[in-house]
């Protein structure tokens, strides 16, 4: 059971992430797993170093947008 109570929205709230990379660090262990955990957020966008990073890594966790810069991520 999630211990968090959903937001008050009607849509999920969009989550995009910045540096998340299909080689490994830390979101993959923290970020990812606790927003599928929570209720009311989808994690929908992501950016890393690069466009071919950034797409390996949506591909790898599942990530619709994937973009090769912070500033992509932003305007999207």
């Amino acid at each position: 059971m999630n211990s968090f109570p959903a937001p008050a929205f009607s849509a999920p709230v969009r989550v995009g992430l910045v540096g998340l990379s299909a080689r490994g660090g830390w979101a993959p262990h923290s970020h990812v797993p606790a927003l599928s955990l929570l209720d009311g957020y989808e994690l929908r966008a992501l950016s890393a170093s690069s466009d071919a990073s950034a797409r390996a890594a949506g591909a790898r966790y599942g990530v619709p947008l994937a973009f090769g810069s912070t500033a992509e991520l932003v305007r999207s």
